[in-house]
């Protein structure tokens, strides 16, 4: 266990207060890039082009290390190489090529952008959400809905997660996962149950360098796997535990009630957000992490639960046609390659993390118009 993050204090890394660029924003409306507004992954491959995906541009766009648009990947549709509701993660692989999920399956682009190939991501009938893949691209991390609680329980819903050979005629289960407390309280508008407040209700698993990394929110710890059930490594380090105040449930209750002024007191509202009398019982204290994220270094990078957030009905709009949800100030933990606790990263106000490098940050970030951008940010090194 890490007893002490490794940077000392007034020694740790920070981010330069402005970016070294923006993209996709309303400066690009002169036409020399795209415009953004559903951004689905970034991630920067090793040569430093910067790929992102946009949903609603149904393609991935790239540019250089310096934030120039080079080309486009795919395009929406139906045929090669098109993806009929938008691209999702993108795989920058070591021999230049890249891999986009989207339509069902995994799409591969040369180096200059043509269309190579497609598998689809399922073995006979059974389908796989994938959440990353090796540097190589040669295994992708992928899962499937594992157990949960009955129909009117409460309790730990998980997922099976398993290595998939790139054309996913080859699967390698490593084990089952928590992701979330659930509540199934029953009804049509929530069959698979409602995540319970002050629960991690994220994914919290990826794939760092060739192991697949995987942890829950409600301990301090991420479990590393190469092959099979048994992790090759446990870390831990020592996170102060934040009670679930009266404030706390106050602020829910408070959050509930602009949810409810925006989009009616019905039993649809009722069941997307709940009255906290409604759970079987409420955590006593908040999640450790709820979010995880890798880098091409190895390290793994752990997102602090916000302050005044309450769980994912925090993320909900506050009136039909709002998109207000889903914006908060957040602090990661950085863990290094090995495992040892680095220390706590502060990101930009309204800053959404994406990916980074070992001289940047890159993310979503709302610009004063409330116009999502691009953004990437320098990391500061103290001595470096």
């Amino acid at each position: 266990m890490s007893r002490e993050p490794l940077w000392a204090e007034g020694e740790g890394w920070t981010l330069e207060p402005t970016p070294d660029f923006r993209i996709g924003g309303i400066e690009d409306l002169d036409g020399s890039g795209p415009l953004f507004s559903a951004v689905r992954d970034i991630a920067v491959a090793p040569d430093g082009v910067i790929l992102i995906s946009d949903a609603f541009l149904g393609s991935v766009s790239v540019f250089d290390r310096t934030g120039s648009y080079l080309r486009t990947l795919g395009k929406r549709g139906e045929g090669p190489g098109e993806f009929s509701w938008g691209p999702g993660s993108v795989f920058p692989c070591t021999d230049g090529t890249v891999i986009v999920l989207g339509g069902g399956g995994l799409s591969r682009f040369d180096t200059g952008g043509e269309y190579l190939s497609r598998s689809l991501t399922r073995i006979g009938t059974a389908t796989f959400g994938v959440v990353g893949a090796t540097r190589d691209c040669t295994r992708f991390l992928v899962h499937q809905r594992g157990p949960g609680p009955a129909e009117g329980e409460q309790g730990l819903s998980y997922r099976t997660i398993s290595w998939a050979d790139p054309s996913f005629t080859r699967l390698d289960t490593i084990g089952i996962v928590p992701v979330a407390e659930m509540f199934r309280g029953g009804g049509e508008i929530a069959p698979n149950g409602m995540v319970v407040p002050w629960s991690s209700g994220h994914f919290n698993f990826g794939v760092a360098g060739e192991d697949a990394v995987a942890g829950w929110g409600g301990h301090p710890e991420v479990k590393v796997y190469s092959e099979g059930p048994a992790p090759r490594k446990i870390i831990r380090w020592n996170a102060p535990a934040r009670p679930v105040t009266r404030a706390d449930r106050n602020e829910y209750e408070n959050q509930r009630r602009r949810y409810i002024a925006g989009f009616g007191n019905n039993e649809e509202t009722r069941l997307i957000f709940p009255p906290l009398g409604d759970f079987r019982s409420l955590p006593e204290v908040k999640p450790y992490f709820d979010g995880l994220m890798t880098d091409a270094e190895g390290r793994i990078w752990l997102r602090h639960w916000p302050e005044d957030y309450v769980g994912l009905a925090s993320t909900l709009p506050s009136a039909p046609g709002q998109d207000d949800g889903g914006w908060w100030d957040y602090t990661w933990t950085v863990l290094d390659a090995d495992g040892r606790w680095l220390g706590e990263l502060e990101m930009p106000s309204r800053f959404q993390l994406m990916d980074a490098t070992d001289d940047r940050v890159y993310g979503v970030e709302l610009d004063s118009l409330d116009v999502p951008t691009v953004a990437a940010y320098r990391i500061v090194k103290p001595g470096g």
